[in-house]
C-alpha cells in the first residue's frame, strides 16, 4: 500500500518534507494546504501534488488521505493535530508541539486514542553524529557527570525584519524555536531533565516597527539543568552575529572519559573523544560519518540528500507505519520536550528553579 499525504504549510521546511516523502516508493504527497493560493499552487506544482487547498479542514477531511505532516506555526498545531486524530490520521508535526504543556498532553493524548502514529520532527536528532554519539556514551564516558548542549546560529534581523517564533500570539520565541532542538537531543543522549534554571533576554528586535505594542518573546536562553540521573549540565540557544553557519556543540563528561559531537557551517560535522586523563582525538569525521553523502555540497544539500535518501525522519516514520511500529520522537517525546520549555519559561520569570513535570 502506498500512503497518501497531506502537508498543511508550504514554508521551506515543509518543502523538504514533500521531498522527503516523495523519496520513498511506498508513500507520495497527495495534497497541500496553504493560505496563498497562487504559492500553494507553485509549490504544488515544483513537487507533483495533484491537490491543493487553502482550508486546512478541507485537507483532513478529504477522506483519501492516511497520514497529515503539520508545520505551520506554534499556535496552530494544536487545533490542526486534534482534528486530524478525529479523522484517523497518522501525524508528524513539527517542534514545539504546542504553546503550553496542556494543549501538548492533549494533542498526544489524541493521536494515541485514535490508535494512530505521531512524530514530533526534531530535525536534528537523526544526524550521524549524535546518534554515535548516543550509540557510545555509555560504553565511553561510564556514568555521566556533566553535560552541555550548545545551539547558536545566525541571525541578525534587518530593522524592518517581522519572525512570528517570537509574536507571542503565534510562537514560543527562543525556548520552542532553537532550544527544543537541543533539549529533544538532551534527553535523549543523557535522560530526563528534572530541573531547570533558565535565564532569557531580547537581544535584538524581531517584530518590526508596526508591532510596538506587542511584547516580543526572548530570542536568547541559558539554562542549568539537573537531570534525573544526577548530572548536571547547561543548554545554550541563540543568534551569534558571526556571518558564518551554525554552531552545534554536544560535550558529555563521564567518570571513564568525554565524548564531544559538533556541527559547524561550513565546515561539517564530527565526532571526538578521550578516556580519562587523555586528550580529546578525533574518533570520526565528517567523510566517515556522513558515509557516502555527497561532500561536494553545502549542509543544507547534504541534510536533503541524508533525509531522502536513509531510513531517517519522515522515511523512518512511512517506514514505522508499514510495519505497525511506534514512531521516535514521538508525540510524547514532544510532550517531554514541552515540559522542560515549561519550566524554563516559569524559571526565566521568576528568576527560581523549576522542577519539570516528569511524563510516562
Amino acid at each position: 500500500m502506498t500512503l497518501r499525504f497531506g502537508v498543511i504549510g508550504t514554508s521551506w521546511m515543509n518543502t523538504f518534507h514533500m521531498r522527503t516523502i516523495n523519496s520513498h516508493d511506498r508513500a507520495n504527497v497527495h495534497a497541500i494546504c496553504g493560505r496563498d493560493a497562487g504559492k500553494a499552487a507553485k509549490v504544488a506544482a515544483e513537487n507533483d501534488v495533484p491537490h491543493v487547498h487553502t482550508d486546512y479542514g478541507e485537507l483532513i477531511d478529504r477522506g483519501d488521505l492516511d497520514a497529515v505532516v503539520i508545520g505551520t506555526p506554534d499556535h496552530l498545531h494544536h487545533e490542526m493535530v486534534l482534528r486530524a486524530a478525529a479523522a484517523g490520521l497518522h501525524v508528524v508535526c513539527e517542534k514545539p508541539l504546542a504553546q503550553s504543556l496542556e494543549q501538548a498532553r492533549e494533542m498526544a493524548q489524541a493521536v494515541e486514542s485514535a490508535g494512530r502514529n505521531g512524530m514530533t520532527f526534531y530535525t536534528y536528532g537523526w544526524l550521524p553524529h549524535y546518534q554515535r554519539l548516543k550509540q557510545l556514551s555509555q560504553e565511553y564516558v561510564g556514568r555521566i557527570l556533566s553535560a552541555d548542549f550548545k545551539y547558536l546560529t545566525p541571525g541578525v534581523p534587518e530593522d524592518s525584519a517581522y519572525d512570528w517564533h517570537y509574536d507571542p500570539r503565534l510562537g514560543t520565541g527562543i525556548l520552542g524555536n532553537l532550544a527544543s532542538h537541543v533539549i529533544y537531543l538532551a534527553g535523549a543522549i543523557v535522560g530526563d531533565i528534572e530541573s531547570v534554571a533558565a535565564m532569557t533576554a531580547v537581544q535584538f528586535n524581531r517584530l518590526g516597527e508596526t508591532n510596538a505594542d506587542v511584547e516580543q518573546l526572548p530570542d536568547s536562553v541559558t539554562m542549568v539543568v539537573r537531570y534525573a540521573g544526577g548530572a548536571l549540565g547547561s543548554i545554550q540557544a541563540g543568534y551569534s552575529v558571526a556571518p558564518g553557519g551554525q554552531e552545534q556543540l554536544v560535550t558529555i563528561h563521564g567518570e571513564e572519559g568525554t565524548l564531544q559531537a559538533s556541527l559547524d557551517d561550513p565546515g561539517g560535522i564530527q565526532l571526538r573523544g578521550g578516556r580519562s586523563g587523555d586528550d580529546l582525538a578525533l574518533i570520526a569525521g565528517t567523510d566517515d560519518l556522513w558515509d557516502g553523502i555527497d561532500l561536494s555540497q553545502d549542509q543544507q544539500e547534504r541534510f536533503i540528500e541524508y533525509y531522502t535518501s536513509r531510513p531517517v525522519g519522515i522515511r523512518r516514520f512511512i517506514d514505522d507505519i508499514h510495519s505497525d511500529t511506534p514512531s521516535r520522537p514521538s508525540l510524547q517525546d514532544g510532550v517531554r520536550v514541552q515540559a522542560v520549555l515549561e519550566a524554563a519559561r516559569l524559571s526565566a520569570q521568576t528568576g527560581r528553579t523549576q522542577d519539570v513535570v516528569q511524563i510516562n
